[in-house]
């Protein structure tokens, strides 16, 4: 049994979040550009995150809202942006908890009625994630 819980943003989640993300990439993002970036939409938010029992998060994996039409086609579109798992754990862990994380990621949002469409540039990052992800399966 893993010792993390796979589940989607709470409300009261977001310095748990942003801490997470400091500590990943080593940054120092103020808590009020998280709440910039992850602004309530009317159809909530997509975020869906991995958390240990303390509550540390140790995976995270977002888009944020966009619209795409293409001909008559409109539809609700998403551009990931944060994906991380935390390095300073064990980097098995991290790394399912980043699998985990991003299959519930497009199992829960990942559909015509959710977001159909998900775009935008890759980070240095990217190939290594994939990487991870395809290593654990």
């Amino acid at each position: 049994m893993d010792d993390f819980l796979v589940r989607e943003y709470l409300p009261g989640d977001e310095g748990a979040i942003n801490e997470a993300f400091n500590r990943a990439f080593d940054l120092a993002r103020p808590q009020v550009e998280w709440e910039w970036k992850y602004q309530q939409e009317p159809e909530g938010r997509w975020i869906m995150i991995a958390v240990d029992r303390g509550g540390v998060v140790l995976a995270h994996y977002a888009a944020i809202p966009a619209r795409a039409q293409i001909g008559p086609l409109k539809v609700r579109a998403g551009i990931p942006t944060d994906a991380f798992s935390l390095a300073s754990v064990d980097a098995a862990v991290a790394g399912h908890a980043f699998a985990r994380t991003t299959a519930a990621f497009f199992a829960r949002y990942g559909s015509p009625e959710g977001l159909a469409l998900l775009f935008g540039l890759a980070s240095e990052h990217a190939p290594e994630l994939a990487v991870a992800q395809l290593t654990l399966k």
